[in-house]
């Protein structure tokens, strides 16, 4: 349930919440913030080391920098992420639940899943770039969708939703 993976994620150190004793569940997850809970479920409390080259336009690097600057750039280095491919990461843009299955895979260490022979779900068609990732996740039991038999790929991920892909993801 949520409230247990919520608990158990903060049990772990992997969050603080967004302000002292609140966690906001329903929010949902910049890509920032998405790079500072996957930076934790590798480094446990150890923070990552100051970039010291920009990777990103738009992350920065010293104290003028994007505020996740070190976490993001801690991800790309292990290849979690490679931004968007125009030089960005977007740390405020909001997380997509298909953006966070890659995430997760690549953090499992899975770089790239073999293509999907089915439809991981009714609205992901296995044509989908992001349906290798999505059936990955699927097939660990990191997700059971939103609804029915649907993921969902283009809804944001809530706070919720990501404490409960942590624990399920990594066996908190």
């Amino acid at each position: 349930t949520f409230p247990n993976a919520i608990s158990t994620i903060y049990a772990h150190g992997l969050t603080t919440g967004r302000e002292p004793g609140k966690y906001y569940p329903l929010a949902p997850v910049s890509r920032a913030e998405m790079a500072t809970f996957l930076t934790r479920v590798l480094r446990g409390s150890s923070l990552p080391p100051e970039p010291l080259t920009q990777r990103f336009f738009d992350v920065g690097i010293g104290p003028t920098g994007h505020w996740g600057r070190a976490f993001i750039d801690y991800i790309a280095r292990e290849g979690i992420t490679l931004g968007y491919g125009d030089g960005n990461f977007g740390p405020e843009d909001l997380t997509t639940r298909e953006q966070m299955a890659v995430f997760l895979c690549r953090t499992l260490g899975v770089k790239n899943p073999p293509p999907p022979a089915d439809d991981p779900f009714s609205d992901v068609p296995r044509e989908n770039p992001y349906a290798p990732f999505i059936a990955e996740i699927k097939r660990r039991g990191i997700t059971l969708g939103c609804r029915d038999d649907a993921y969902c790929p283009g809804d944001n991920v809530t706070r919720e939703q990501m404490a409960l892909f942590l624990v399920r993801a990594f066996n908190l």
